[in-house]
């Protein structure tokens, strides 16, 4: 699961949920419109590449160091 701890984001592997653009069970993350769970695929089509990265950039803007498990 991906948290924040102190001023680090760790960044994990979340359980299967459904996606919110294309309804599969998908791992998702919080990238969408209106921050709805989407999955990697969907985030990355034209037409939400550009909230998927307003959402991660803030994200990795907030804290002082990144971590990948």
């Amino acid at each position: 699961m991906t948290r924040k701890v102190g001023d680090v984001l760790i960044i994990e592997r979340e359980k299967k949920q459904i996606c919110e653009f294309c309804g599969k069970e998908e791992e998702t993350r919080p990238y969408g419109k209106n921050e709805k769970e989407i999955c990697f695929k969907c985030a990355h089509l034209p037409e939400n590449i550009e909230e998927t990265n307003k959402h991660a950039t803030a994200l990795i803007n907030s804290v002082s160091g990144v971590i990948i498990n």
